[in-house]
């Protein structure tokens, strides 16, 4: 693989860690159409996983079936409640015990976060071991990984692709298999199930990839 195909993989990587965090947000359907999210998912998937790829477009029917009140309201029960969570999007929850938020791995991630300069917006109003925190930092990981690539500097690059593959393989990695497994379990829609197998798989990918 050349310097500019393996540039190109690893920002479609980047890409695709992205654009997945964003599906974990409150289901806005005219955004993520006007934005082309799964457009641009797609795109990405083919340049990295592309035996994944059509599940972007799985994606996208499934969300564009899905009523809008309804999906709300299946998300509120699988990700925020009042009810006990369906799928808590929490790694401490499955690292540290059923229940636990803000448990030692939580403080394992915010150490890596501010380790790597990654600051987590004040209107994320969540913890930060949130799904959706955990696949934007990979993007970020990724993401200077390929600018590292691109200008040449191979302990850098070699820096961010050891952090990328040891949240992996330290967290995220540990934890996405059962919470895929309650989202597949717990939704109503096949736009959450799609969204489950395609993070799943991405992940299990990356760990491969090693």
């Amino acid at each position: 693989m050349t310097a500019t195909d393996l540039m190109d993989k690893t920002a479609a990587t980047a890409d695709v860690f992205r654009l997945l965090s964003a599906c974990y947000y409150e289901p806005d359907k005219k955004m993520l159409q006007e934005e082309d999210l799964f457009g641009q998912l797609r795109t990405a998937l083919n340049l990295c996983l592309p035996d994944q790829a059509d599940l972007a477009d799985a994606l996208a029917n499934s969300l564009e079936n899905a009523p809008d009140q309804d999906l709300l309201v299946d998300f509120a029960k699988l990700f925020i409640g009042p009810d006990e969570l369906l799928a808590h999007p929490y790694g401490s929850v499955y690292l540290d015990g059923p229940k636990i938020l803000m448990g030692n791995s939580t403080m394992d991630v915010i150490v890596r976060y501010r380790d790597a300069e990654f600051a987590i917006t004040t209107d994320f109003k969540e913890v930060p071991d949130h799904i959706a925190a955990e696949l934007e930092f990979l993007y970020l990981l990724c993401y200077n990984e390929s600018l590292a690539i691109a200008e040449q500097r191979s302990e850098d690059q070699k820096e961010w692709q050891q952090r990328r593959q040891a949240f992996i393989d330290d967290h995220i990695g540990r934890w996405i298999g059962d919470f895929a497994g309650k989202l597949r379990n717990n939704t109503q829609f096949d736009y959450y199930r799609h969204l489950a197998d395609l993070t799943q798989r991405f992940i299990n990918a990356q760990k491969t990839a090693a």
